[in-house]
């Protein structure tokens, strides 16, 4: 396919006297039947509007023709695709937000109860049947032995404060 621009008065001047009446240049794009193998032209104005409609025209051997897809109809399903794409990268961005505030929450809450819970140790209560020892340490090894007394090691957060 390729596209030239004619001057009808050079083709056809013998046909049409002088060649006054048919004014400047056309340009014309040309085609290939895919059928009959036929080449032919049409205006490019014409052929601008075919690509981008898709809809049928005719070569010269009456063989129907038609662009499978305009222009216009690739660029909608193209928008329409990205519309897609976007409202699912937003959905997947609200949803890793709420995700992030559920955590922050939870965090806060976990680290609520362990301050919690290092309060009543250092107040001597004991953190299983909430009783005050004077000596916790020794009421735990005895009373409470399934109790875990290591340390939790401290977070990067936690020593960086």
């Amino acid at each position: 396919m390729g596209t030239r621009t004619f001057d009808f008065t050079e083709l056809f001047g013998s046909l049409f006297g002088n060649g006054e009446r048919m004014g400047g240049g056309v340009e014309l794009t040309m085609l290939t039947c895919g059928k009959c193998g036929t080449p032919f032209a049409i205006e490019s104005k014409f052929y601008r509007h075919l690509c981008n409609s898709g809809d049928t025209f005719f070569c010269p051997n009456g063989h129907p023709r038609a662009f499978v897809e305009g222009e216009v109809d690739k660029l909608k399903k193209q928008l329409a695709q990205e519309a897609k794409r976007r409202e699912r990268l937003e959905t997947s961005l609200r949803d890793q937000r709420e995700e992030n505030e559920r955590l922050v929450r939870s965090r806060s809450a976990v680290k609520g109860q362990v301050t919690k819970l290092r309060n009543k140790i250092a107040n001597g209560i004991c953190p299983c049947c909430d009783q005050f020892f004077p000596d916790l340490h020794s009421h735990m090894s005895v009373a409470h032995p399934e109790f875990e007394t290591t340390e939790p090691e401290a977070t990067k957060e936690e020593t960086e404060r």
